[in-house]
């Protein structure tokens, strides 16, 4: 939505911004020349005109602050902050400053990126008054690993969080090692909404405390299956990327359900990969004995290849069924896994040009 309205200016200029957009003056000597690169490469209509470098790359940046439509800039943003330049600070300053809360985020990103402590700003994160903005950059801190234990402990001080929130910091203190509140886990594994019960389920399950996971998978058994689909697809998602191992037997269980969709089959094969490949291997055996089709071997094929040098290298033969793209990630499965000609194999798979 573009209506979000801008945020004050009175704390950031406390911090030593201004509340305005930086001169272009400013950036001629401390940015051009590491923007210069970007922006024109970047450009559509680059090598097709002979235009003034600093010109170009003045209306490069100008597009790239403007919010355009359907994320068009967002290449642009994502490249100015690739280059991790401390000198780009007011460009990102100018941003949380800016209409939309898309190039709020890109800004408070930008800012953490570049802080030498790598963490963004908890302030910048409470302005954006969206609460579907402020949760999805909450998510992308979280991703980038932006968020620290001292952030974390200052936002879950915050009266207004939403549970989704506050379960998404308490699973990073988690994955950091750090012990969450337990006794909010609890109220929030009570919690009517499937999603926030069901994590906070499996991060007490994580934490010793299994009763409430067994309850909610009981809760599980009451949904449609394609709710019942979609539910376990992000929490096998989440249990992967917050390594969550002793919820190995709880996907196991429901990975047994064959009504399941093909997306939540290899998001569970996936998480139980992460955790027990040999377990893994097992489920990844029965999803293709029971459907050999091309599409089944390569995306879960695939899968496979992901656990890299995990796997039996006779593993990969099962995958094997004359057809020249199934050969080479087999051979590929199979070189990780020996350690023996690893690059040819991938070179191989590579040059076959298959969009997979």
């Amino acid at each position: 939505r573009a209506d979000l309205k801008p945020i004050g200016d009175a704390p950031l200029m406390a911090c030593g911004y201004t509340g305005v957009m930086p001169k272009l003056s400013e950036f001629r000597q401390r940015m051009m020349a590491p923007l210069l690169l970007v922006l024109m490469a970047s450009s559509p209509c680059a090598g097709q005109y002979e235009v003034e470098p600093f010109d170009a790359a003045v209306q490069q940046l100008s597009k790239a602050v403007r919010y355009r439509p359907n994320n068009q800039n967002h290449a642009l943003l994502l490249s100015l902050r690739e280059l991790k330049d401390p000198s780009l600070r007011p460009l990102f300053q100018a941003l949380i400053q800016s209409e939309h809360w898309t190039l709020q985020v890109n800004g408070m990103l930008g800012l953490g990126e570049i802080d030498p402590a790598g963490c963004i700003d908890p302030y910048h994160l409470k302005q954006l008054d969206q609460p579907a903005a402020r949760l999805q950059a909450m998510q992308q801190a979280v991703f980038m690993e932006l968020l620290g234990t001292e952030q974390i402990s200052q936002i879950l001080g915050w009266d207004d969080l939403q549970p989704i929130e506050r379960i998404i910091l308490y699973a990073e203190l988690q994955r950091n090692g750090i012990k969450p509140d337990l006794d909010a886990l609890g109220e929030l594994a009570r919690s009517e909404e499937d999603e926030i019960a069901g994590l906070a389920s499996l991060l007490l399950n994580e934490n010793g405390d299994a009763k409430p996971l067994d309850a909610f998978q009981q809760r599980l058994g009451k949904l449609t299956l394609r709710r019942k689909s979609e539910l376990l697809a992000e929490l096998a998602r989440v249990s992967e990327q917050c390594g969550f191992e002793n919820s190995i037997v709880f996907f196991m269980s429901e990975a047994s359900d064959t009504g399941l969709t093909m997306e939540t089959k290899a998001a569970l094969l996936s998480v139980i990969l992460s955790i027990d490949p040999g377990q893994g291997v097992k489920l990844w055996q029965a999803i293709i004995n029971r459907d050999r089709s091309q599409r089944t071997l390569m995306r879960f094929g695939m899968i496979l290849l992901g656990a890299h040098d995990r796997i039996p290298a006779s593993t990969y033969d099962q995958m094997r069924n004359g057809d020249v793209l199934l050969e080479a990630m087999a051979n590929a499965g199979e070189a990780m896994s020996n350690g023996t000609n690893q690059a040819g194999a991938l070179i191989s798979l590579n040059e076959l040009r298959h969009h997979l």
